[in-house]
């Protein structure tokens, strides 16, 4: 259950901000007392049960004074605080760094929910009907990578292959939108549908995803520079 300190659990906005603060090690900038991370759930796209998320780098806040101030920018500001950022003695960091951004990914994932569920008596949503095939779809997904790193490596066997089964692709697709929603694997669906550089696009893509996932953001930032070069000239 998320812990709002600021909107409404019923009636989520769709932006977010996820806050936690650091006892000690702080990951973002050493000495930051708080960690502060920006969330966006597009509701463009709700009617057709698909809500896109974007996840902001995370920043540091020195102080309770600068995290209020950012807090009052946006009075409709939805904000949650996860539990404490403080690695255990005798933990490796890079272990705990790992397992927190696990609970950012499910508070990520419940958010998004939440705006589903809000909608679903405002808007009219397009549902999939159960026939045979969609519990034949269920029983398929059930064999769907749960760990993000295994996923990825997956999604890039698969693109790297050209004989690979489309069917295949596009499912993964799907388990990785719902179950990884900060990576933007929309684009990399259109990417897919649009690359005649040798696959390159989609390549850099599953790069920014890697790097999104080590959390080494500048490198993420600089590969989305160089997608959108490359979707320009395409």
């Amino acid at each position: 259950m998320l812990e709002f300190v600021q909107g409404d659990a019923r009636n989520p906005t769709g932006n977010l901000l996820v806050f936690s603060e650091a006892i000690g090690y702080n990951p973002v900038q050493p000495g930051g007392r708080y960690i502060v991370c920006n969330v966006v759930v597009s509701f463009v796209s709700a009617s057709t049960n698909h809500f896109p998320v974007v996840i902001f780098p995370p920043t540091a806040l020195n102080n309770e004074e600068e995290l209020q101030a950012i807090m009052q920018l946006q009075n409709y500001y939805d904000v949650v605080r996860l539990e404490d950022f403080e690695v255990p003695a005798h933990r490796d960091e890079n272990d705990y760094v790992k397992e927190r951004l696990e609970d950012f990914n499910r508070c990520v994932m419940e958010y998004v929910e939440l705006c589903r569920h809000s909608l679903e008596d405002r808007l009219p949503v397009v549902m999939e009907p159960v026939t045979d095939s969609s519990v034949d779809k269920a029983q398929a997904q059930e064999d769907l990578p749960d760990d993000e790193a295994t996923t990825l490596d997956r999604l890039e066997d698969l693109i790297v292959h050209e004989q690979a089964d489309r069917t295949e692709i596009r499912e993964l697709i799907k388990h990785i939108e719902v179950r990884f929603p900060r990576y933007d694997i929309r684009n990399l669906e259109r990417a897919l549908a649009r690359d005649s550089s040798a696959g390159q696009l989609p390549r850099l893509y599953i790069q920014k995803f890697r790097a999104i996932m080590d959390e080494k953001y500048e490198e993420a930032a600089t590969l989305q520079s160089r997608i959108r070069q490359l979707e320009r000239s395409i």
